[in-house]
């Protein structure tokens, strides 16, 4: 219960990045839907503690500027590791270090608290709540993980797995699936196979 309260704060606190990228894909009425999640989780859910939005028919749309990216032609490019944070591709590594200087709430700590953390104003507040996003990716993914690390070569297994579920994302976004996504999951199914 205590892990789903922290998660519902940490997606209510990204709503503004997440409003920004439906605005920058031309989204409208899903940068208003997610405005009003907004307005509605901070004030009656308690700053996001509660997800009231939800129970009102707001839906959660998660986006983010590595979907802007993609939507504006620019291709996912190599697929990177980074410590903590897991595989990611060159473009989502973009991504999120665009997200890191537009969100409304790394600027306000920036600007707001004068003691500087490692080299960072306001550093303190925006690496804890990285640090916390990243300790409930990681619980999410825990089921699969823990699998993976038992592997031959987990590194391989990861770059299959994350790949393709990007693709069948990539595909599901545009309604439409692309022939080498099909090939390379015909290529690679024996290989995405978990030895218990």
């Amino acid at each position: 219960l205590l892990k789903n309260r922290v998660s519902s704060v940490i997606n209510n606190l990204g709503a503004p990045v997440v409003f920004l990228n439906d605005l920058l894909q031309g989204e409208g009425q899903q940068a208003m839907n997610t405005l009003a999640r907004f307005f509605v989780n901070t004030t009656f859910g308690l700053l996001g503690l509660f997800d009231v939005a939800g129970e009102i028919g707001l839906d959660i749309k998660k986006n983010d500027f590595d979907t802007t990216f993609r939507r504006w032609g620019i291709a996912a490019g190599p697929y990177i590791v980074l410590p903590l944070f897991g595989p990611s591709s060159f473009r989502n590594l973009v991504g999120d270090t665009a997200e890191y200087f537009t969100d409304p709430y790394n600027w306000y700590m920036r600007v707001h608290h004068s003691k500087k953390f490692l080299g960072t104003k306001g550093g303190a507040p925006i690496y804890a709540r990285t640090a916390v996003r990243a300790l409930v990716k990681r619980h999410q993914a825990l089921n699969i993980t823990d699998k993976l690390d038992t592997t031959e070569d987990p590194y391989a297994q990861y770059r299959i797995l994350y790949m393709q579920n990007r693709k069948i994302i990539d595909a599901i976004e545009e309604s439409a699936v692309p022939d080498d996504m099909i090939d390379a999951s015909e290529d690679n199914t024996a290989t995405i196979d978990v030895k218990q």
